[in-house]
């Protein structure tokens, strides 16, 4: 279904802008009930549905073609049995993005199922706090927390290329640095000067 392949996108997205990132479960059910809240339903894919998610380039060509960067991702499905019945899932690891740039959508997608929706220039991130979903970075505290790890990371690229350009730089003990004058040179020079103040 092209809304939710949007919304794995959009839920990629995010988590790759969160720290250690995250996994996505398909074949679980989501759904709200006044009463307990959040019920969550092992209901399994189905084998045409499993099916769709064996080829990694396919996915990853989808995710990256709406991305300013490569997204780097894992995945892996089986069969687990429940209730005496085979179910299959499928998990998606999202890794970290290890850039010094955030993800970025580069893509719209218009629809009124605002957990599909995506913007072009969209900042997308995993929210802490309820509801608990992928959206738009928006309030201080987590711009704060995004341009802090950022910075560390560049921090962190800046120190690996100087160890790597350092490690390529030879030095000759034997040879300093700057070379010293003779003696009779400097002597020459400091007269000049001395005739030149009149001391």
């Amino acid at each position: 279904q092209k809304k939710k392949k949007f919304e794995i996108a959009k839920a990629t997205f995010a988590l790759s802008n969160t720290t250690n990132g995250g996994f996505i479960i398909l074949g679980i059910s989501q759904k709200r009930d006044r009463s307990n809240g959040i019920i969550f339903e092992r209901k399994g894919l189905t084998i045409r549905q499993f099916n769709t998610f064996d080829n990694d380039d396919d996915i990853g060509r989808f995710f990256n073609e709406k991305t300013n960067q490569e997204l780097k991702f894992e995945i892996r499905g089986s069969a687990v049995s429940i209730d005496n019945q085979n179910k299959k899932f499928v998990v998606v690891q999202i890794y970290e993005s290890q850039g010094a740039m955030p993800v970025v959508c580069t893509c719209d997608f218009r629809t009124q199922d605002r957990r599909c929706r995506l913007e072009k220039g969209g900042l997308y991130i995993r929210s802490t706090s309820n509801p608990i979903e992928s959206r738009i970075i928006r309030t201080n505290e987590e711009w704060d927390e995004l341009v802090r790890r950022l910075l560390s990371r560049k921090e962190e690229i800046l120190y690996k290329d100087l160890r790597a350009l350092c490690s390529n730089m030879k030095f000759d003990e034997k040879q300093p640095a700057v070379k010293k004058f003779k003696k009779q040179k400097q002597s020459r020079e400091y007269d000049k000067f001395l005739k030149r103040d009149k001391l």
